[in-house]
């Protein structure tokens, strides 16, 4: 060892460089070292380690880094990975109103009703951001109206199938009402489908959700109709619903998350996103 700590320091001197001098002595203790392999795999793995670490990399399994070095493909989620997952409501509107409300200073009565329906198709104290914006928006511009219904119970939920995009909830009105108000939010084709829209309304929803969906925000369709307790059927889309709006939701990108793709990609890497929005807010983003 004081052989290669004397070949470190005449190394580091001539060369001008204490690092290197110091790595050239390393090398040699180990290959004085008998069985050097062992010792050599820890040193430099640790080295390793410590450079994956400047580079705010941390890794738990080193075949990992290699499968990542040589990897051509990276598929990567959208919601909540290349974007914050932090819903807001962003542009609501019915087939005659619209408003956008980060300039909004008021909501026309319309617009309350379906902010009032998505509320209720909502489920309440949910952690999902959407159902977390609406929330957030209704508080903001109902707050004081009689359109926010604390004391409505909820009677029956239709949950989202295969079949139907979208989630219904029936709700009572009061005690001893035989009345049920019931609200349905989902995707625009779901809700088209709910509705049984002509061709010309649907054609008009389809077309203002795509636009929408092209300034890249996310989309839900509301509806509404009112039934009998006797009148609930087995699945919501044997009820006739109104269509009342739609509802469009902002998700920003994470910061940075723009560089990592343009850095994956002049790596030659390509970038694959998987989400389960409309493909045009996905172009969008």
């Amino acid at each position: 060892m004081t052989v290669a700590a004397c070949y470190a320091l005449t190394r580091g001197a001539t060369k001008a460089s204490v690092c290197e001098g110091i790595l050239a002595g390393i090398a040699l203790a180990m290959g004085i070292l008998p069985e050097e392999f062992p010792v050599v795999l820890t040193v430099f793995l640790a080295i390793g380690a410590w450079r994956l670490s400047r580079s705010n990399v941390l890794t738990r399994r080193m075949p990992e880094i290699e499968m990542l070095g040589a990897s051509t493909v990276h598929s990567v989620d959208k919601s909540g990975t290349l974007t914050r997952n932090q819903m807001s409501v962003r542009v609501i509107e019915t087939l005659v109103h619209t408003i956008d409300l980060t300039l909004a200073q008021g909501v026309v009565e319309p617009l309350h009703r379906l902010l009032d329906d998505a509320i209720l198709a909502s489920r309440q104290g949910s952690r999902d951001p959407m159902n977390r914006a609406i929330e957030a928006v209704g508080t903001t511009f109902l707050s004081g109206t009689e359109h926010l219904h604390p004391d409505w119970t909820l009677a029956r939920e239709y949950p989202i199938t295969e079949q139907l995009l979208a989630v219904s909830h029936a709700w009572t009105p009061g005690q001893g009402s035989d009345q049920l108000t019931v609200v349905s939010k989902g995707a625009p084709e779901g809700v088209i489908d709910l509705c049984h829209l002509s061709w010309e309304v649907a054609s008009t929803v389809l077309l203002r959700a795509r636009d929408l969906a092209g300034a890249g925000l996310r989309v839900l369709s509301v509806a509404r109709t009112t039934r009998s307790a006797a009148g609930l059927t087995e699945h919501a889309h044997d009820m006739p619903f109104n269509f009342v709006g739609l509802v469009s939701f902002d998700d920003p990108l994470r910061d940075g998350a723009k560089g990592a793709v343009n850095e994956c990609q002049s790596a030659e890497i390509r970038v694959a996103m998987i989400t389960g929005d409309h493909s045009a807010t996905a172009r969008a983003k």
